[in-house]
């Protein structure tokens, strides 16, 4: 009898693929700050940095429900409002913040979510330095 993965081969090396789309829980790889560019999102290094500079006080708040993803995706919403930007404008660098990836299978404040309120500030305050030079 075939194993059940022979059947399933293109499922099985999918799943094969997904601790090296995670691995950024573990640490943030090294990265460079051009990942910060986006035409679509209209994003550079430098609006990264007023990005992240915006959300950082917004994150911090100590009333935000970090279990709560969609509480997190709101007050980033309302902080995107206040700026009369758009949303992409402010969360696409929080998603390369939090992962030093440009892509990955949640966004921003979805990781934010999973990696809590600590880590979710390091990683941020981490890449305003490292966007700051």
């Amino acid at each position: 009898k075939a194993p059940l993965c022979a059947n399933l081969q293109p499922r099985c090396e999918v799943l094969g693929e997904i601790p090296a789309q995670l691995d950024f829980f573990d640490a943030v790889p090294d990265y460079g700050i051009e990942l910060y560019e986006n035409k679509k999102q209209k994003t550079t290094p430098e609006t990264a940095l007023e990005a992240l500079r915006a959300l950082e006080p917004v994150l911090a708040d100590e009333a935000l429900d970090y279990a709560d993803k969609d509480a997190i995706f709101d007050a980033c919403r309302r902080k995107a409002e206040q700026m009369e930007k758009k949303n992409g404008w402010l969360l696409y660098p929080l998603g390369i913040a939090l992962s030093g990836r440009q892509r990955t299978p949640g966004g921003g404040t979805d990781l934010a979510c999973m990696m809590g309120r600590e880590e979710t500030l390091a990683r941020v305050r981490a890449a305003i330095a490292r966007l700051e030079g």
